[in-house]
């Protein structure tokens, strides 16, 4: 078969009470005479840390794959997917397809039909459900990343990471509405004012359960910016992504995605596909402070970091306008301090010392 893809494409104050009254938003995150460079510090990114740069959350996501696989024939992917169904399950594609031969208008229906009957809240559990779908839905997954990251120049070839993305203020990606603070830029700011070229740094863990890279490239991007050197951006971080990633750090233009995408998809790795190293435990383990920003904490994921009640009072978590119920009640269970549970967006935290609390 021959298939190939078109991609379309302050807290509320009446939650201030909801927090202890002594605090403000954005001020937590640990002694004022730390910070995450002079300690060993864990970061959690999870996907509220790319919602602002346009990165569709979990059950989003889902629903973007479904319309990218309903809607084919764009030339940048033409022959993407040539093959690939031949790596997957016969007989269970075949229950998909009802034994047909499927042209590009069965797998349009195909995919609508999935869509409208989907019971699934997440990737991980369609691909549970549909496990010989996996090779065709990495690609789809790299395909929606790929539209949601990146758009076209005017000459109709090259494909460039949006420039706002290195911008102090970011229009609003997903609807009308008013532009927000690039907190990776002021976060790169804080950072940069924290350090020299010649004070080695205790180098921070990230570990991002994102497949986007985000976080890192645009970090890395902005790191150098400026007169004064610092310590190198390599030094500074480590990265880890338990669930895998695109493969490299997004490049600034494309001009051949389909083979682009063909070249990152094998690096998207699914919930029960992922294999759970000690590495990762012993990280977390490791740090004096854990900090987590725009992560729900599902019991999978807290079973992954081998995180207990025991760890609680090393941990530093954000719940935006404390608007998941789930996770509070989460972070009960694991013995984090109220008071250690801050309600601000991500550029109030950065402000306000969350994440360099000895800035």
């Amino acid at each position: 078969m021959r298939c190939a893809v078109q991609l379309r494409f302050a807290a509320d104050p009446a939650l201030a009470s909801a927090r202890p009254a002594q605090l403000k938003p954005g001020t937590l995150g640990g002694p004022a005479t730390t910070s995450m460079f002079t300690e060993p510090t864990a970061l959690i990114l999870g996907a509220g840390a790319s919602y602002d740069f346009g990165v569709p959350l979990g059950e989003e996501l889902l629903l973007r794959v479904f319309d990218s696989w309903a809607a084919l024939q764009n030339s940048y992917t033409e022959g993407v997917l040539d093959g690939v169904d031949e790596r997957i399950d016969p007989k269970g594609y075949a229950y998909l397809t009802e034994g047909s031969r499927h042209s590009d208008r069965l797998e349009r229906g195909i995919a609508a039909r999935m869509r409208a009957e989907n019971i699934h809240t997440s990737l991980d559990e369609f691909i549970r459900d549909y496990p010989s779908l996996r090779s065709y839905w990495r690609i789809l997954v790299a395909a929606v990343l790929f539209e949601s990251l990146y758009e076209t120049r005017p000459d109709g070839v090259t494909w460039a990471l949006r420039d706002v993305y290195y911008q102090r203020a970011l229009p609003n990606l997903r609807h009308a509405g008013p532009t927000v603070e690039n907190w990776i830029g002021l976060f790169v700011s804080l950072c940069r004012s924290t350090l020299t070229e010649h004070s080695p740094p205790f180098p921070v863990d990230v570990i991002s359960f994102n497949y986007d890279r985000v976080f890192e490239t645009i970090a890395r991007e902005l790191w150098p910016r400026g007169e004064r050197r610092v310590a190198g951006f390599e030094s500074c971080f480590r990265f880890a992504y338990p669930y895998g990633s695109l493969q490299t750090a997004l490049p600034r233009t494309i001009v051949e995605p389909g083979k682009w995408l063909l070249s990152q998809a094998p690096g998207i790795v699914f919930m029960d596909e992922a294999v759970e190293t000690d590495t990762l435990k012993t990280t977390i383990q490791s740090a004096n402070r854990i900090l987590a920003l725009g992560f729900s904490f599902s019991a999978s994921n807290i079973q992954r970091l081998g995180l207990t009640e025991l760890d609680g009072s090393r941990m530093f978590v954000q719940n935006f306008g404390n608007r998941d119920r789930g996770l509070a009640r989460r972070l009960k269970t694991l013995g984090v301090h109220d008071e250690h549970v801050d309600l601000a967006s991500l550029p109030d935290l950065v402000r306000g010392g969350f994440l360099l609390p000895g800035a």
